[in-house]
């Protein structure tokens, strides 16, 4: 479900997500058609674990019985649908990565001047 990269797309992944200017970032890639595979089936526990760790950057399907032990398989559903990568409750300190990181004042499509042009990078091997 995540194949390997090379040393020039972990670099260019690397710099990408310094440039973000967040704490935490991950650079990998991702098979789109066996990561969809792996995370539909929802019957064991280990399979509800994977389905709810990878859901907040791959979308899940929904859950394929409405029992107890989908609750929150059911309520991150409903939750997406109302209400999308928000804070639950803004009254308190939800969400400090997104106040603080990703929604600026600033304009966030604002190019830095001093930011140099990309360049090709090149590795080579022994």
């Amino acid at each position: 479900p995540m194949p390997y990269f090379s040393v020039a797309q972990g670099l260019q992944g690397l710099e990408g997500g310094l440039r973000t200017g967040l704490p935490e970032f991950t650079v990998f890639i991702v098979n789109p058609p066996v990561m969809y595979g792996m995370i539909h089936g929802d019957e064991h526990v280990n399979q509800r674990f994977a389905r709810n760790s990878y859901s907040e950057w791959l979308p899940t399907p929904m859950p394929s019985k409405f029992e107890q032990g989908n609750t929150y398989d059911i309520y991150r559903m409903y939750r997406y649908m109302m209400a999308p990568y928000t804070p639950e409750d803004s009254s308190k300190n939800d969400a400090i990565l997104w106040k603080r990181y990703i929604d600026p004042a600033q304009d966030p499509r604002k190019v830095i001047e001093d930011e140099p042009e990309e360049q090709i990078i090149e590795v080579d091997f022994l």
